[in-house]
């Protein structure tokens, strides 16, 4: 089998002779110690692959990779950038580049990240992990083109979105569509750890380290070893653990509670939140090189409401997969259900509807109709005189905090906000007014943290008028 060439394109001397020699038993190498010269290098000689640092003189590699853009067949590229550099690695990766590596390096994990670059088979294929998040519209292949781009690398992603947007599922995909799909992957949600717990749960702890700790533990950061770790909801971690995570982003090692040394850790970190962290930087409760540390690249996942079309889909998907489940046979959704599932503004998002499907396939015969849908909504219905029942219109424009129109469709794009709002208000207040659970029950209950449900209290202008838990 012909062997595969490398062209590697940086202005350190020393550098580049390592280079040979640590990959010249493998590959074919050549070497170029200017831009210029690797472009014409790389128009004659046509590498299988080119390593490029990004800090050069004339001509810089953001420069390089534009030209090699212009030229007929695309060469993968590996950018070499110290790891501050983040704002230059993005827009390497927006141009083509296929990965990056942090310098200083480690020889054997550049000989493996070159590895996987040759090894496609090594790479699950893009289209098993997008037919397991249902969705056609615009703003999820929107999403999906961000995913595509920078998934293969090891640059931090900041995944935005509301409670029940399917994060977790897009954090999966991240991971298994990365070089990093053979090791673990770890989700960590922040929010539900004790504050007492947060250090030693991601960073572990010693034996002796405190009352109790017979043994050392491993925490979540040294678990994701070679893979990926998961941060849910990270903009609830306090300020200690935010500078100790800081670290060990910013130095690749941990220090578990109870040690005086450090461990080296090769994890990378995606993250999640359901809050403006921008804002919480701003108001000091985030740290701001932390956040721009966590968000190289920020991807806003859209709410189920402003996914046009998608509602459709996604109520099917999840009648055929509750049917399988539970062994019925449901063939679909009636069009009168259709139009109610399609009107409403699912402030839970997909996780509401999911459960809003599960609970109609368990209640319906043949079909999820209208009425399988009330036990959910918890409203009324108008008997008719055709077979079956449909919603009480006013009522259920009355939940929604909307006036619905004929045939009871209403324009989503103009009422949304208003009527998300009226939503929430009215089943946050229901359930602090005649629930008997505390905050934090109630909170998970939504699908947010105790923190978010106290802020939408405050939002919304809700009355406590209920006894403290």
């Amino acid at each position: 089998m012909k062997q595969k060439t490398i062209l590697i394109v940086d202005d350190e001397p020393a550098l580049l002779a390592h280079l040979r020699r640590l990959l010249g038993g493998d590959y074919s190498v050549g070497v170029a110690s200017s831009a210029r010269e690797g472009l014409d290098r790389a128009k004659t000689a046509r590498p299988d692959l080119i390593l490029l640092d990004l800090k050069m003189p004339q001509m810089g590699g953001i420069e390089f990779l534009r030209e090699l853009k212009r030229m007929a067949d695309h060469v993968p590229t590996i950018v070499m950038s110290a790891y501050a550099d983040v704002a230059s690695v993005v827009q390497a990766m927006k141009l083509g580049a296929v990965d990056f590596i942090s310098k200083p390096f480690n020889d054997e994990k550049l000989k493996e990240d070159i590895e996987i670059s040759f090894s496609s088979s090594k790479r699950p294929g893009e289209k098993l992990f997008k037919e397991s998040i249902v969705g056609n519209s615009t703003q999820i292949q929107q999403v999906w083109s961000l995913i595509e781009k920078f998934a293969p690398s090891d640059i931090g992603i900041l995944l935005i979105g509301e409670s029940g947007t399917g994060k977790e599922l897009f954090a999966r995909a991240i991971h298994e569509m990365s070089k990093r799909s053979h090791g673990p992957l770890v989700p960590v949600d922040c929010a539900t750890i004790p504050e007492s717990l947060v250090e030693s749960e991601l960073f572990g702890y010693e034996k002796g380290a405190f009352t109790g700790a017979s043994i050392r533990r491993p925490g979540w950061f040294e678990t994701a070893h070679k893979g990926t770790l998961f941060l849910d909801e990270v903009g609830n971690l306090s300020s200690t653990v935010q500078a100790k995570l800081l670290r060990s982003l910013q130095e690749s090692t941990i220090s578990p509670v109870g040690s005086r040394s450090h461990r080296s850790v090769d994890a990378r970190v995606i993250s999640a939140t359901n809050i403006d962290l921008q804002h919480a930087v701003s108001e000091g409760g985030f740290r701001a090189d932390l956040y721009y540390r966590l968000s190289a690249v920020p991807i806003t996942i859209p709410p189920l409401r402003e996914r046009e079309g998608d509602i459709p889909l996604l109520a099917q998907h999840f009648v055929n997969l509750y049917s399988q489940r539970y062994g019925k046979e449901v063939s679909g959704i009636s069009s009168g259900a259709m139009e109610i599932l399609c009107s409403y503004l699912w402030p839970g998002n997909v996780r509401e509807l999911e459960n809003v499907i599960k609970s109609a396939v368990l209640l319906t015969g043949e079909q999820v109709m209208e009425q399988d849908l009330l036990l959910y909504f918890n409203k009324g219905i108008r008997q008719t005189g055709k077979a079956g029942a449909e919603v009480n219109q006013f009522e259920f424009s009355f939940m929604c905090g909307v006036n619905l129109g004929p045939g009871g469709r209403v324009d989503l794009k103009k009422i949304r906000e208003q009527a998300a709002e009226e939503a929430e208000r009215r089943i946050i207040g229901d359930l602090l007014t005649n629930s008997s659970q505390n905050k934090s029950d109630i909170a998970k209950q939504l699908g947010v943290d105790r923190k978010t449900l106290r802020a939408k209290i405050r939002k919304l202008g809700i009355s406590l008028d209920r006894k403290e838990h």
